[in-house]
């Protein structure tokens, strides 16, 4: 399974909440049965790197994202 996209709105950041909802999804997969989750971060992004490295999920590689050119 794959989380993406958590956001919390500017103005309730540091209140615990992308940490509790992301926690929340990711027991409920495993509970599921599903026996890998991932999810995707931006480098930069250090405050949410730290919140899913306390949850347990680890840097495993780099990915890119952007269009495919058209040929």
């Amino acid at each position: 399974a794959w989380v993406g996209m958590v956001l919390v709105d500017e103005s309730q950041r540091g209140k615990g909440y992308g940490s509790l909802t992301t926690a929340a999804v990711t027991r409920t997969l495993f509970e599921m049965g599903i026996d890998r989750v991932v999810l995707n971060v931006k480098a930069k992004n250090t405050p949410a790197i730290h919140v899913y490295q306390k949850l347990g999920y680890n840097y495993h590689c780099m990915m890119i994202v952007g269009p495919a050119p058209l040929k």
